[in-house]
């Protein structure tokens, strides 16, 4: 192999390492700003659930929907934490919707449409703890 293409063969390995590299800083910054969003959202939801009632719901509710609007720009445009992250987006959007229908089902005294909310809520929380350790796990590797 002669010099000019023994540099460019090195060129091209220093380009591919560099954009696998790139991903990967880029990744880490992700996981890194979903959990400075996510960690205090959920410590002020666990603070918020303690105290009953529908309000306390409605605030729970909106806290989740601007979790999730937070979460939307921090996600790569690809990878697989792109992936993880956006499916843990969708799920804490759709926890925000599900606590606000439980909420007003409740407030207006339609126990089937609570019950129904309510077995909705218990569904998408399993998935999102699947989804948040989908995450995590994106995250670690």
């Amino acid at each position: 192999m002669d010099d000019a293409m023994r540099g460019q063969s090195t060129l091209l390995l220093f380009l591919a390492m560099s954009l696998m590299g790139c991903g990967k800083i880029r990744d880490t910054h992700a996981c890194r700003a979903a959990a400075q969003a996510i960690n205090p959202a959920f410590d002020e939801i666990e603070v918020m659930s303690k105290t009953p009632g529908i309000e306390t719901h409605l605030r729970i509710a909106k806290r989740y929907e601007q979790l999730a609007a937070r979460l939307g720009p921090l996600t790569p445009a690809e990878g697989s934490v792109s992936v993880a992250l956006r499916e843990y987006t969708t799920l804490i959007q759709a926890t925000g919707a599900s606590v606000r229908a439980h909420a007003e089902a409740a407030h207006a005294g339609q126990t089937s449409r609570v019950t129904e909310a309510r077995r909705e809520l218990d569904r998408i929380v399993r998935r999102e703890k699947t989804a948040a350790n989908r995450l995590a796990a994106e995250c670690r590797s």
